[in-house]
């Protein structure tokens, strides 16, 4: 038995925040909204997204309609989100 700590994977987004939205629009852009708006208008009902973080895929998905429970683990990426939501209206 390994007397190491174990590493969970949660570890780092406080920080990793304020990079977030800024590295995923240069990597993914939101080429990826459409398919989850796709997703998640085929379920017919309340969407769960485990993980929101800062919004990227929420938001728009709720713009477009879609009810929407997000949560995280980060109090940094849910008060990025929260802005993002407030300026968004």
């Amino acid at each position: 038995m390994s007397t190491r700590p174990s590493r969970e994977g949660w570890h780092g987004w406080d920080e990793y925040a304020p990079f977030y939205d800024w590295e995923n629009a240069r990597t993914l852009g939101r080429r990826d909204v459409p398919f989850w708006r796709r997703i998640a208008r085929a379920g017919g009902g309340p969407v769960l997204e485990l993980g929101c973080g800062t919004g990227r895929v929420s938001l728009p998905l709720a713009k477009s309609g879609i009810q929407l429970v997000g949560i995280d683990r980060s109090a940094e990426m849910l008060a990025r989100l929260r802005s993002r939501a407030l300026r968004a209206g």
